[in-house]
């Protein structure tokens, strides 16, 4: 969507991606989303090796998955409540839809 809005054919020219990064929520709020799209800003993760846990934001979680983290909580409103992968999956998909229906 900011690819198109920029009329940029790669993504290493087009200013808003190069300047969100892989932030999810900053590129939502780009695009003027919504909060309701937003993940959590701070996701703690079970990881392996020397470290037990990692807590991880929003421009971080695109690394999460891909050495075994596991999602198990999130801060709301200053408490510490469950958070689970399968959460954020679904929350991945909702903005997926948002995109879709976006750019029809």
């Amino acid at each position: 969507m900011l690819m198109k809005n920029e009329a940029a054919r790669c993504t290493d020219v087009c200013a808003k991606i190069i300047e969100c990064g892989h932030d999810i929520n900053k590129l939502l709020d780009t695009l003027k989303a919504g909060q309701n799209l937003k993940v959590p800003h701070k996701i703690i993760i079970k990881a392996g090796g020397s470290s037990p846990q990692r807590i991880l934001n929003s421009g971080e979680i695109n690394q999460m998955w891909r050495y075994g983290g596991e999602a198990t909580h999130t801060h709301k409103q200053g408490d510490l409540v469950d958070f689970s992968d399968e959460a954020l999956e679904k929350q991945l998909l909702k903005i997926s839809v948002w995109i879709r229906e976006a750019l029809r």
